[in-house]
């Protein structure tokens, strides 16, 4: 039962995770898989979905 609830709870995240950012699902699916190279631009969107901005700070 608990895995039944995690795997639905998972497609309901990328659902609203495609409706909110404006990429298509499968592209989501695709983008976020593991050894996967998505674009700046997909990874921007999917920040500004989850309401986070990424920030690009010096070292020193």
């Amino acid at each position: 039962m608990t895995q039944t609830f995690v795997a639905m709870a998972a497609l309901y995240f990328v659902f609203m995770m495609s409706k909110d950012s404006g990429i298509a699902r499968e592209a989501l699916y695709k983008a976020l898989r593991p050894g996967s190279e998505p674009r700046f631009e997909t990874i921007s969107r999917v920040c500004a979905a989850l309401g986070v901005r990424l920030v690009a700070q010096p070292l020193h």
